[in-house]
């Protein structure tokens, strides 16, 4: 992982915004085990307007939209090891759905990040 990339995709939204998703709120299933090396991160946006998901390896994590703002989330899967994002596609924002990193690796990490589609973030590690 470059934190070069990291960097890129925490100034690519307005990080200060987050809050870490402790209560499970957004992430309510495929998390891993808490306090170990496996443990998926999740954090949401004070107003909702994004959330974004670290996940140290690969699995499927069920994220309930509806903790979102606007009509749709616009997805993406963003690699930290390139910097490069990918659009999965938008959604309404009801109810749970499921997300699996594009990669087949089972040691590669990747970043969920899910928007607000009206903000018109831009791709995520972008300015």
């Amino acid at each position: 992982v470059s934190l070069k990339h990291l960097r890129s995709l925490f100034e690519s939204r307005d990080w200060w915004r987050l809050l870490p998703d402790v209560r499970n709120v957004l992430a309510v299933d495929g998390r891993g085990a808490f306090a170990t090396n496996n443990y998926a991160v999740t954090a949401v946006a004070d107003d909702g307007s994004f959330a974004i998901a670290y996940l140290p390896t690969r699995r499927t994590l069920t994220l309930d939209l509806a903790k979102l703002s606007g009509e749709t989330v616009k997805a993406w899967w963003f690699n930290p090891r390139d910097g490069q994002s990918t659009a999965i596609g938008g959604f309404p924002n009801t109810g749970k759905r499921e997300f699996t990193p594009p990669d087949l690796g089972d040691q590669l990490d990747w970043v969920l990040v899910l928007d607000n589609a009206a903000k018109n973030h831009p791709p995520p590690g972008t300015q």
